[in-house]
């Protein structure tokens, strides 16, 4: 930006004197080194990153003796960042019951041990910055003097501490442009309000406004698939963008069996374009949640075509498949040091780095494995402390008794007993943040795989399953000179562009996702988010959705998304896989397009209908259970399981379902429960509201 600007100016290789250009957070940390020192933070401040923030967050809850069982660190890290962001400190902090208290204080503690080790947090410096306006502070008449004009890209993204620090720096001379635009605000989870640019014209009387309707990227076809996807919502000004281009090809709405057929389809279309003499880099392919990218990922591999995952790590390099993959290794193979140092600690257990490094020591010492060092500690008193004794003897103790079982239970049932006996899933769940949530859906995506695995494989075993995904996480067909296929998510994708756009996962539930679909505000995001997929498309788009999908360990009916029903039919061509043996074309459970199979029709005649649903075939010996929108449903009746779902305990009370597995006739659900914390019940025990 710096450049361009310089450039603009007829000023290229100058520091243009007098102008600050940067991020929020970047001219909040200018603004304390040069003024901090007024209201208390010294110069040589230093920053602390989300990793810092977990680590001193851990430490205050240790010294409150405060349970990080009952108060995650990365759940009170969350609620602090949320606070910062809506300008609360912690002296503003209002606890409004026992949980809040412990809230409260934890966050007092926190905001004391940064102020003594002269250090700032992300939503500090914003806070400070603005701390240095206040009425009482030495420096607010100098700062209000500071900038005649104020400039303010991607408005709609700002949050509420944001909103009011550009508003007191442009008060003098009111002279403020900001660029924006509601209908890409996609960041409310991180604080950011719409309202901010909705109001504007409110908050600064005589504004004008300029809209910037006319699109230079994108063909007339797939403007008009935008303009429809984004015109319900409510929020939002009047504004339709055009082109001058030509119309171009119609927008593709792929329909499939499953998210293999998708992924098949993704890979296809791709090799499609290189033959024509696209390159790998003109491809994007777009998802809701990183658990999708898994499936795509094996298909590309597949089909030897290039890609790389964009603002996220490939779906066998992140941390907690990793982590789960180590607990497997080990299982399979006791001498796997690597594997073993990596879980010895995985979930927190009071393992620390110095007994670890004990414990390597002492298998140097006798010649002899990791594992057996382990052994040797437990049974040797004189060689670690009791404290530390006690924890390595629990968690050899958890390794003996997830091996016993290793013998009697298929891959996907052993690694769900690995997930449930370690406390993996319970933490997971227990953090309650979108982080959390996102990897324990990767962790069901991994269950999920290896059950397919199981279905596949003439003999399926662990160490074949441990094979396989080895050799294929080692893949790596990049070329530098021809680039790579994108995947991202959807939020990742914003700014970006590409000449061909695959978005998948358009279902109720998954796109939308299932956190949104019972909130109007929500709902409205989820469109604006994939009014942004849409816009990054170029000449081509491909819009893609499937009858059934397992996704993190859960099998969904394929709903279609309520935004294919906005789409014009005079913009669009079908591409529809012809339906399985199974499906009756008579009845109403033909499939989610009532028994209509054929290409060309319209997707705008199924709004406002409700999709029948066909069941898949059970496999032999197999309980069969119908899913709808992402609810899991038993034999013995609907009990609506989802994520974040409310059910009743006899003894526990009313709780939040987190997560779920089914255990033979009956589902073994994970709820946190306001009175007792995080807790696995059996469903039949619970009722639903």
């Amino acid at each position: 930006m710096k450049e361009r600007v310089a450039r603009l100016l007829g000023r290229e290789g100058s520091d243009l004197p007098g102008m600050w250009l940067g991020t929020f957070h970047g001219l909040s940390a200018r603004l304390l080194r040069l003024y901090g020192e007024a209201v208390g933070i010294r110069k040589d401040f230093v920053i602390y990153d989300a990793d810092d923030q977990r680590r001193l967050m851990a430490r205050v809850l240790h010294d409150l003796n405060i349970s990080d069982k009952t108060f995650p660190v990365r759940q009170v890290v969350a609620i602090i960042d949320r606070a910062q962001n809506q300008g609360i400190s912690a002296a503003n902090f209002v606890a409004s019951g026992p949980f809040d208290k412990v809230i409260a204080s934890a966050y007092r503690t926190y905001e004391e041990r940064l102020a003594a080790a002269n250090a700032v947090d992300f939503g500090g410096l914003l806070l400070w910055a603005l701390r240095l306006g206040s009425p009482d502070s030495s420096v607010a008449a100098t700062l209000a003097e500071r900038f005649d004009h104020v400039l303010v890209d991607e408005f709609q993204d700002t949050n509420s501490v944001q909103y009011r620090l550009v508003r007191f720096l442009s008060r003098r001379t009111r002279s403020i442009t900001v660029v924006g635009d509601e209908d890409q605000s996609i960041y409310g989870w991180r604080g950011a309000d719409i309202r901010n640019i909705l109001d504007f014209e409110r908050d600064h009387p005589g504004a004008g406004v300029i809209k910037l309707e006319q699109n230079y990227r994108s063909t007339a076809n797939i403007l008009r698939a935008a303009n429809a996807v984004i015109a319900p919502n409510t929020e939002r000004r009047p504004k339709r963008l055009f082109t001058n281009t030509a119309a171009g090809d119609p927008v593709v709405v792929f329909e499939g069996e499953t998210e293999r057929e998708e992924a098949e389809y993704v890979a296809s279309t791709v090799q499609a374009g290189l033959a024509q003499g696209a390159a790998p880099r003109d491809f994007a392919v777009f998802y809701r949640t990183n658990a999708q990218s898994r499936v795509l990922e094996e298909a590309l591999r597949t089909h030897d075509l290039p890609y790389l995952v964009v603002g996220g790590t490939r779906f066998y390099d992140r941390a907690e498949i990793k982590d789960m993959v180590a607990y497997l290794r080990v299982l399979q193979n006791p001498d796997d040091a690597v594997g073993l140092a990596r879980i010895i600690n995985v979930p927190a257990r009071g393992i620390g780095n110095s007994t670890v490094d004990r414990l390597s020591a002492l298998a140097r010492d006798r010649g002899v494995g990791l594992h057996a060092a382990v052994e040797i500690a437990v049974r040797e008193p004189d060689v670690l402390g009791q404290g530390p004794r006690h924890k390595v003897a629990a968690f050899a103790e958890l390794l003996k008794s997830l091996r016993a079982a290793k013998d009697s239970l298929p891959p996907a049932d052993l690694a769900e007993k690995v997930l449930a006996d370690s406390g993996y899933r319970d933490q997971l769940a227990a953090e309650n943040t979108v982080e959390s949530e996102g990897r324990l859906e990767n962790l069901m995506e991994l269950v999920a795989q290896m059950r397919e695995y199981e279905r596949e494989a003439e003999e399926p075993t662990l160490a074949d399953f441990l094979e396989r995904i080895t050799l294929a996480s080692d893949v790596d067909s990049y070329d530098p000179e021809k680039g790579a296929v994108a995947l991202m998510t959807a939020h990742t994708a914003k700014g970006l562009e590409f000449p061909e756009v695959l978005v998948v996962g358009l279902e109720e539930g998954v796109f939308p996702h299932q956190r949104s679909i019972d909130d109007d505000a929500a709902v409205e995001e989820e469109r604006r988010l994939c009014y942004v997929a849409v816009t990054r498309a170029m000449r081509r788009l491909h819009l893609c959705r499937v009858r059934w999908r397992r996704l993190s360990g859960q099998q969904l009916g394929g709903v279609p998304s309520r935004f294919l029903g906005d789409l014009p039919a005079e913009v669009i061509d079908h591409v529809i896989m012809p339906p399985p043996a199974y499906h009756d074309e008579k009845t109403d459970g033909a499939g989610p397009w009532q028994g209509r199979w054929n290409r060309g029709e319209s997707l705008r005649s199924m709004r406002g209908r409700g999709p029948a649903r066909a069941a898949p075939m059970a496999q032999p010996g197999e309980i069969t259970r119908h899913y709808d929108q992402g609810m899991a449903h038993g034999e013995e009746g609907e009990l609506g399981l989802r994520v974040g779902s409310k059910l009743k305990h006899a003894k526990f009370g009313v709780g939040e379902v987190c997560a779920w597995q089914s255990v033979g006739d009956d589902f073994k659900v994970t709820v946190r429960f306001a009175s007792v914390g995080v807790k696995t019940v059996m469903a039949k025990f619970l009722q639903r509201l």
